[in-house]
């Protein structure tokens, strides 16, 4: 599950990356993955999403991308992870 884990972690860093092209060419953050050059929510043919990805931009103008692990039957159970803007991760994993 730490393995699974990473990936939340790696899949957050790629929003933020993606989210600070962004704000370089559009002076906010995006409100929607779709907006980005990078979408966790998009899965290749055959591949099982195990997070599901979610993100909210606050009237600041900061955001949160999260990623929700849901269906672990391993150690641990369902938890989330989260990243912000400034790159500070949290997680009830």
């Amino acid at each position: 599950e730490k393995a699974k884990k990473q990936e939340a972690y790696q899949s957050l860093a790629a929003v933020r990356e993606s989210q600070q092209r962004y704000m370089m060419t559009e002076n906010q953050y995006a409100t929607a993955f779709t907006q980005l050059d990078f979408n966790p929510t998009t899965t290749m043919t055959g591949q099982t999403a195990i997070f599901t990805y979610e993100m909210g931009r606050s009237a600041t103008g900061t955001y949160t991308a999260r990623a929700s692990r849901t269906g672990n039957t391993g150690a641990g159970g369902d938890y989330t992870v989260q990243m912000t803007q400034a790159g500070v991760l949290t997680s009830n994993f």
